[in-house]
């Protein structure tokens, strides 16, 4: 039962990953791609911020 519980436990740590990871790569292409508008290129930007601490356009 301990063991179910485990695998469970992980695979719902992996999902949250997975999910961390996609938003991510999600921000930084609406971040890169021109077309992006300017009030999605805002919450784009501020999520960044908000992540890591630094402006997405200090460190490219």
């Amino acid at each position: 039962m301990s063991n179910i519980v485990d695998m469970e436990r992980a695979r719902r740590k992996r999902r949250i990953r997975d999910c961390i990871a996609y938003m991510d790569r999600l921000c930084i292409e609406l971040l890169e791609n021109p077309a992006t508008n300017p009030g999605v290129r805002q919450l784009a930007q501020d999520m960044f911020r908000k992540r890591f601490g630094f402006d997405y356009f200090e460190c490219v």
